[in-house]
């Protein structure tokens, strides 16, 4: 071999090298952005249950007989404020075992946070929820299937209720497709490439909204 084929092959070599660490890098780096994100929604999450145990045991103690949204469906979801993050409720998805915060506005830093509403509402059954294809987030949202359940509890303590429909994967650019839909409630998150939304479709269930204390 001579010294041009050995330049070669050690710069072929160095290059495969760096791809490799790179890879790694990027390995570590997605593993403790998915740490943290778990360990920030996990706290938020703590707090909100707080927060709308105490707005259940305030509606038990009123008595009111129709809640507020029933009355006014375009009204805006109440909000908390929890460690500077503007809170609108949780989802619960069972099968996956996710209990997450959601955010009330959508941003990619509030993303880090916890799977933010990304338009609508489920008082008039158009919600959009998205959140980052973390473990501790809706990576998993991929295994679902048809019938599968998902909740959704307000900060009142409003619980909706819903049944996956339909799991498809739009285009990164589909806004369009991806709230204006007959569905009552979308759930995405991206896929690896980051150019597709693995998109999670339910209608709610025909028993509507319950009011229920989180264990």
């Amino acid at each position: 071999m001579d010294a041009r084929a050995r330049r070669q092959g050690n710069f072929l070599m160095v290059i495969g090298l760096l791809f490799m660490f790179a890879a790694l890098g990027l390995v570590v780096y997605n593993f403790l952005g998915d740490r943290s994100a778990g360990a920030e929604a996990e706290s938020i999450l703590g707090q909100a249950k707080q927060i709308i145990d105490k707005g259940q045991s305030d509606y038990n103690a009123e008595l009111e007989e129709t809640p507020d949204y029933i009355r006014n469906p375009e009204m805006e979801l109440p909000r908390a404020d929890i460690s500077g993050h503007e809170c609108v409720g949780i989802i619960q998805i069972p099968k996956i075992g996710i209990e997450l915060p959601v955010i009330a506005d959508f941003n990619y830093d509030e993303l880090l946070a916890g799977p933010c509403r990304f338009f609508g509402s489920p008082y008039t059954n158009n919600l959009v929820v998205c959140a980052h294809n973390f473990d501790s987030h809706f990576r998993r949202i991929r295994n679902l299937e048809d019938g599968d359940s998902v909740i959704f509890v307000d900060m009142d303590g409003n619980t909706f209720l819903y049944s996956v429909g339909l799991i498809e994967v739009l285009g990164a650019t589909d806004v369009v497709e991806m709230c204006d839909s007959e569905w009552d409630l979308s759930l995405f998150t991206c896929t690896f490439d980051s150019q597709s939304r693995v998109t999670v479709r339910c209608l709610s269930d025909d028993n509507g909204a319950i009011i229920q204390n989180l264990e």
